[in-house]
């Protein structure tokens, strides 16, 4: 059984996906890889865990619909000599793109997240939101075609926009972590106490916010110390620019900045995560790393975020948007170590039972196995061919 994954990056697909492609090598799939311009380091750990990389000249960051078009005359190519008995489709270019394979593999078109299109309301946001959600709706047609999302508030509106049938449709869950990775450890007793953010350096994050927010707590007398840990991603429209960035850091609003993969290291130091991010995201992958290590979150209640902090067991979920909340929350935990102490314990509970990487693992593959039942029942007969 042949099982190819369509991804924009490389480096993406290995944080977030190689524990689940590993998973379905045991579980037998032969794993190809379609993957957009990457960087040859993540590129060489992907093929040195067994997956046959292709790549193609699709870019994440790009805007231009010829660089679409020319992505996918290059994975109908691939995939005509691949001939994958699964095709998985992650983030929403691959998403675009594999709608037309629908109709000749059996297809999972995945949303971590709605992004930016689902963001902006400019003109040419809504022009191609429009064409996008026609064309999903007409893969969600075929019976061997599944779309899956990480948090039921994605899935229920691409429902109500795209008008798909709700049984096309299925949550399975977000990427887990490794809890032997991201172990347990006690509150650190660093000080002044280590508020850490991590993510990648684009504006809708929300570092700018958090840079107000941390500012204000300075003055009003509580001591924090600001690390930032992401990728820059240059050539994004939404880029935060270097010189901004270093701006910051002479200004002393960024005590360090580092561009590291070693979240453990980092969030064994850190006291709290802050995320007041204003994309629209999945789940994101550092507040479940958090809340393994011990680590309590603030983060603005946006898309998936409410997943891991809905309940406050293991940290405090704001309104979207409202600063002054972030920073009453943020306030109140650099100043109660008990709760920060109780949030951890929560959290780490939390993630050993519904979030760890075999968990995802293990929806994943039933997944598949669904969506092949589903071809069987109607007696589909997916051939693969592209002609």
């Amino acid at each position: 059984m042949k099982l190819c994954y369509f991804v924009n990056d490389a480096s993406y697909f290995a944080l977030h996906w190689l524990d689940r492609a590993r998973a379905s090598q045991h579980a037998g799939y032969e794993v190809h890889l379609l993957v957009g311009m990457s960087d040859s380091g993540p590129l060489q750990r992907l093929r040195e865990a067994g997956i046959i990389c292709h790549t193609l000249d699709l870019c994440s960051t790009s805007r231009s619909p010829f660089n679409l078009m020319r992505g996918a005359w290059q994975a109908a190519a691939l995939l005509r000599a691949i001939q994958p008995d699964l095709l998985h489709c992650i983030t929403l270019k691959p998403c675009l793109i594999g709608a037309w394979f629908a109709r000749r593999f059996r297809v999972v078109l995945c949303f971590p997240g709605l992004g930016r299109l689902f963001s902006l309301n400019s003109p040419q946001a809504r022009l191609v939101r429009s064409f996008a959600c026609r064309w999903w709706r007409a893969a969600s047609e075929q019976s061997h075609c599944l779309l899956t999302f990480e948090h039921e508030a994605d899935r229920q509106t691409l429902i109500h926009m795209a008008c798909l049938d709700e049984v096309k449709t299925s949550v399975i869950g977000v990427s887990g972590v490794d809890p032997a990775v991201f172990a347990f450890s006690p509150p650190s007793s660093v000080t002044p106490p280590v508020v850490l953010f991590a993510a990648r350096m684009i504006r809708s994050k929300g570092l700018d916010t958090l840079i107000r927010v941390c500012q204000r707590l300075r003055k009003d007398g509580i001591p924090l110390s600001l690390v930032v840990a992401g990728l820059p991603v240059p050539g994004d429209p939404d880029a935060i620019e270097q010189t901004e960035l270093q701006r910051w850091i002479d200004a002393g609003d960024i005590e360090r900045y580092v561009v590291s993969h070693n979240m453990p290291a980092l969030l064994s130091q850190a006291s709290i995560v802050a995320l007041p991010t204003r994309y629209a995201e999945g789940v994101p992958r550092i507040l479940l790393e958090a809340a393994s290590c011990g680590r309590p979150s603030v983060a603005f209640g946006q898309g998936g975020c409410g997943t891991i902090l809905q309940t406050g067991s293991c940290g405090i979920l704001v309104p979207p948007g409202d600063e002054e909340a972030f920073y009453q929350a943020m306030g109140k935990m650099l100043t109660d170590a008990a709760l920060c102490a109780e949030m951890g314990i929560a959290g780490r509970e939390l993630v050993v039972r519904h979030f760890t990487s075999e968990h995802a693992s293990r929806q994943m593959l039933n997944c598949y196995e669904m969506l092949s039942s589903r071809s069987r029942a109607t007696n589909i007969t997916v051939t693969g061919d592209l002609s």
